[in-house]
């Protein structure tokens, strides 16, 4: 037995413990539980286009996952979380598929994502690559339950949140961390100098200090955070930029998180980890 068969056994054993769960509480808590043993491949934000090329058009099956899986993760791209979705869910008798977008001269590794019909026949769309740092820092997502990605979504704020909180995703103990970044708002504006700000932002990430982030989540969390929270600021002649570096060691390749960021008077680097 691979470690994705016993995988998807325990699974079994969870949801079978919760015979109340509906259809779509049942796809919610397997994109959930997935999220948490995938990391995204460093190979692949690294590497030149052979690389990229060698990882994405290789075939995606059950061997390919499973030999994937390193300290009890799996290291994917969008296309192998797409397929493992579709895969896992298909042994739990949820109709998951995988839809490729098409691929074009700017675009030739199109992104991979999936489809839930359900039994009544009603359809939506998923992308757990999209939401992979968010359900990493225990945030709300945004692409479960999406017709297109502008919108509709299936489901509302509220049902999303009543349905975390059946799945065990939160609790009244163990709330999302959006609200967070709403105090980290608050104290950004007590800061003048924008590299104070930022010195804010990159040391206070989260109000969870066991996070399992891999390079990709870190470094799609961190932008998204800055953007967010920086976008109003009163200082206007600054810019940032991530700088993708690494360096090698006996064990392989070492990912280094460097920030730069530029004001009117200076600028400085952040080694971000």
């Amino acid at each position: 037995m691979t470690n994705l068969d016993k995988y998807i056994d325990k699974l079994k054993e969870e949801i079978n413990k919760h015979k109340d769960f509906n259809e779509d509480e049942i796809i919610r808590f397997l994109y959930l539980s997935i999220a948490k043993k995938i990391t995204f491949d460093v190979n692949w934000v690294f590497g030149n286009d052979f690389t990229r090329s060698s990882i994405y058009y290789q075939e995606d099956n059950k061997e390919l996952i499973d030999k994937s899986e390193k300290d009890d993760k799996w290291i994917l791209i969008c296309k192998g979380i797409a397929y493992i979705l579709s895969y896992v869910g298909k042994q739990l008798g949820i109709n998951i598929e995988t839809i490729q977008e098409k691929a074009n001269t700017w675009n030739p590794y199109p992104h991979v994502y999936n489809k839930v019909t359900k039994k009544d026949g009603t359809e939506y769309k998923l992308d757990l690559y999209a939401d992979l740092p968010k359900i990493k820092m225990n945030k709300r997502t945004e692409f479960f339950g999406f017709l297109d990605y502008t919108g509709p979504y299936v489901f509302s704020r509220k049902q999303l949140e009543e349905m975390d909180y059946k799945v065990g995703y939160i609790s009244k103990t163990k709330p999302y961390t959006n609200e967070y970044f709403d105090l980290l708002n608050y104290y950004l504006q007590l800061h003048d100098s924008i590299i104070d700000k930022m010195t804010l932002v990159l040391e206070n990430p989260s109000p969870d200090t066991n996070l399992d982030l891999g390079y990709e989540e870190r470094k799609r969390y961190i932008i998204y955070t800055v953007q967010n929270l920086l976008k109003n600021s009163d200082n206007n002649a600054w810019k940032w930029e991530w700088l993708d570096c690494y360096y090698f060691t006996e064990c392989g390749m070492v990912p280094k998180e460097i920030i730069y960021i530029k004001d009117e008077n200076s600028s400085c680097f952040f080694e971000y980890d």
